[in-house]
């Protein structure tokens, strides 16, 4: 019973240090970010932006013209047509930024709205 006791003692102090750390973990992030940027040169800075703008553009590019394109393709289904039955799942998937959170809305949304 002392063990049991002493344990759970143990897990409080583990749980609340933990707690605290990814409290004020955003602020240590900040901090390091911030004196990063301040002792790097602004054409470092720009290339990072171009390369964000690139990525960014790639992914929306494949998700909206190739991802269209197959879904055609191989479906025959209209791509603007299921992206509004899809909608729902898609933005509570974001919105959690969660894989396994919406499978129940993307499950009821693939047997109900998709047939």
């Amino acid at each position: 019973k002392r063990l049991a006791s002493v344990v759970e003692d143990l897990n409080t102090l583990i749980l609340t240090l933990e707690t605290l750390l990814m409290n004020s973990a955003p602020y240590g992030v900040f901090v390091y970010i911030a004196k990063l940027f301040t002792t790097i040169d602004l054409k470092l800075i720009t290339s990072w932006a171009l390369y964000f703008g690139v990525v960014v553009f790639a992914l929306l590019f494949h998700g909206f013209v190739n991802y269209s394109l197959l879904l055609k393709l191989f479906t025959g289904l209209n791509p603007i047509t299921f992206l509004k039955k899809r909608k729902t799942a898609c933005v509570f998937g974001f919105s959690t930024s969660s894989s396994s959170a919406p499978l129940q809305i993307t499950h009821e949304s693939a047997t109900k709205t998709l047939g």
